[in-house]
C-alpha cells in the first residue's frame, strides 16, 4: 500500500520497510526503527500511537491527518506489459523522430534545471486534463494506445540522448497526453539494496518496462 502523509511526502512498505519519498527535496528515506515502529502502527489504525515522539514534523503533521480523503495512492498492481509481446517493425517516421527528440530534450531540461516536484507537477497537471477529455471518448482501445507506445520506445531508441528510467517515462508520459491518452507513470521502490525506479502503466498494463522488472519494485507513488 502507497500513502501520501502530506501533498509532497509519500510513503509505502518495501521488503518490510517503510520507505519515505519527499517530493520537495527529491530525497528517499527511512526512518530509525523506533519511529518506524510508530508510523507503521498508525498505519494499522492505532490512532493512539504518539505520532509526535521523535518523529520530524512533516511525517507527524501527515499521520494526524490519516483518515481525510485521497490519503492513499489508487495503484493497481501490474499484471501485463508491452514490453512481453513482440513489437510489429515499421519504417521510421523522421517528423516523430524529430517530435520524440525535442520531448526529451525539453523534459531533461526540466528535470536538470527545475525541482522534481515542478516536473512531476507539469505533468500530473497535464494528465489531469486528459483524463477529463477520456471520459468524455469511452470509444478509445487499448490496441490503439499499444500501437503509439510501441512506436514512441522504437523511435526512442535513434534519439542520442542517455536512458534514464523517469526521463524517458516522464516523456512517454507526455507523448500519449498529446494524443489524448492518460498514462500515468507509477514510481517504486525496493530495499536490500535499496533501488528507486519508475515507469508508465494504464491500469494493470505496464507500457515501458518488463513485467518483472516493474513488479520488482513496490509503488510509492504515482503522477
Amino acid at each position: 500500500m502507497a500513502y501520501r502523509l502530506g501533498p509532497d511526502l509519500w510513503c509505502c512498505h518495501a521488503n518490510d520497510h517503510l520507505v519515505f519519498l519527499d517530493v520537495v527535496a527529491d530525497r528517499y528515506f527511512r526512518l530509525p526503527a523506533q519511529q518506524e515502529h510508530i508510523v507503521n502502527a498508525v498505519l494499522r489504525g492505532d490512532r493512539n500511537a504518539e505520532t509526535d515522539l521523535q518523529l520530524p514534523l512533516n511525517i507527524a503533521a501527515g499521520l494526524r491527518a490519516l483518515g481525510t480523503s485521497d490519503r492513499e495512492f489508487p495503484i493497481p498492481a501490474a499484471q501485463h506489459s508491452l514490453e512481453d509481446h513482440e513489437e510489429v517493425r515499421t519504417r521510421i517516421d523522421f517528423r516523430l523522430l524529430l517530435e520524440v527528440a525535442i520531448l526529451l530534450a525539453r523534459v531533461r531540461y526540466r528535470l536538470k534545471a527545475r525541482p522534481l516536484k515542478e516536473s512531476l507537477s507539469a505533468s500530473s497537471s497535464l494528465l489531469h486534463k486528459r483524463r477529463r477529455r477520456l471520459a468524455d471518448e469511452p470509444g478509445v482501445v487499448d490496441e490503439h494506445l499499444a500501437q503509439i507506445a510501441h512506436r514512441f520506445q522504437r523511435v526512442r531508441r535513434y534519439v542520442p540522448i542517455e536512458p534514464s528510467c523517469l526521463l524517458d517515462s516522464l516523456a512517454l508520459s507526455l507523448f500519449l497526453a498529446r494524443r489524448d491518452f492518460s498514462a500515468p507513470v507509477v514510481l517504486g521502490v525496493t530495499c536490500e539494496p535499496f533501488s528507486a525506479h519508475c515507469w508508465v502503466q494504464v491500469g494493470n498494463t505496464v507500457l515501458n518496462d518488463t513485467l518483472g522488472s516493474a513488479r520488482s519494485h513496490t509503488p510509492i507513488g504515482i503522477v
